[in-house]
């Protein structure tokens, strides 16, 4: 008798689950991101698999058939979309490669020498911070780029929007420098030619969905309209799944999506609260243009007191 009364439970449990997965995937798939649930059901994609497969391996064990296809279904779905993230990477043949640092300070860290260890360790070419403030900006100064000992001899901060690059190459102003609300736009000048970079920090895609999605279209606008090789990092403050982020991926490709390994979570550390267990989400991200290729990305175990892990990215000219 008790059997049968747990055997009810979980089974009651199976339909409730696959009926909300079913519910929150449908509606993301046909009406998008603009409603909260299907917008955080994108975000959390991955994480459904902490429901879902109890689910299918009960139903399995248990005979419910149908439930148990059901089940698999949304199984099988999220392991072949995040299928390129645990499959080895094809890397062409490539000219010589330079590495990029994606980088949220977070605007309210402090910690001015566990930020700049944080640069310093990576020994990156370009490297491109978001939410930093004066006082750690300048720090980064000081230390990585007035140093004569430094490779990065190049600075370019934007104090009213909290956005900085510091580079090994010369970095030249553009044209659309000061044209998008929410990125710093620049030139630097590599021994392979002329990249343009844009640097973002994009509204929150949960809370502040319009600007979110008034931000990525104007970053690819902005890409758009620039002729030359191009790099779009930052913080998107949106995943892999989500309507914004597949708009930008129609005309770059991801860092991490070609040559990481893993989910990369990014997202939040123990700055946040909820970061002491441990990251779940990816919401920065570094893109490129078909210039380039991707030899290596990944994320960095170490935060320098900000509430993201930095990300990095070794990108290459095919031959």
């Amino acid at each position: 008798m008790l059997s049968k009364f747990y055997h009810l439970i979980f089974l009651s449990i199976a339909i409730v689950v696959l009926s909300v997965t079913f519910f929150l995937w449908g509606g993301h798939i046909f009406i998008g991101d603009s409603f909260l649930p299907f917008r955080l059901f994108a975000y959390f994609l991955p994480w459904a698999l902490l429901f879902i497969l109890p689910v299918c391996i009960y139903t399995f064990f248990s005979k419910q058939w149908i439930l148990f296809v059901l089940s698999l279904f949304p199984v099988l779905y999220i392991f072949y979309v995040y299928r390129p993230l645990f499959l080895p990477a094809f890397v062409p043949k490539t000219s010589a490669s330079f590495h990029v640092l994606s980088y949220n300070v977070m605007t309210w860290n402090e910690d001015k020498v566990g930020v700049v260890d944080t640069i310093f360790q990576q020994n990156a070419d370009i490297v491109l911070l978001q939410e930093i403030n004066q006082t750690v900006a300048h720090y980064v100064r000081e230390q990585l780029v007035d140093k004569p000992d430094s490779s990065l001899r190049f600075f370019s901060y934007k104090a009213n929007k909290a956005l900085a690059i510091a580079s090994r190459y010369p970095l030249v102003p553009a044209k659309l420098e000061n044209a998008l609300l929410w990125a710093q736009i620049i030139k630097t000048v590599t021994p392979n030619g002329v990249v343009n970079l844009i640097n973002v920090n994009t509204p929150r895609g949960v809370s502040q969905y319009q600007d979110h999605w008034n931000a990525i279209v104007a970053y690819v606008e902005a890409a758009n309209s620039l002729e030359e090789p191009l790099i779009l990092s930052g913080d998107f403050n949106t995943t892999s799944q989500s309507r914004s982020y597949a708009f930008v991926e129609k005309r770059l490709k991801n860092a991490h999506w070609e040559a990481g390994w893993g989910f990369g979570l990014n997202f939040p550390s123990p700055a946040r609260k909820l970061g002491a267990i441990m990251p779940f989400v990816r919401i920065d991200h570094i893109f490129y243009s078909k210039h380039f290729v991707a030899v290596e990305a990944g994320t960095l175990p170490f935060t320098g007191g900000s509430d993201h892990y930095p990300i990095f990215a070794v990108l290459a000219r095919p031959r």
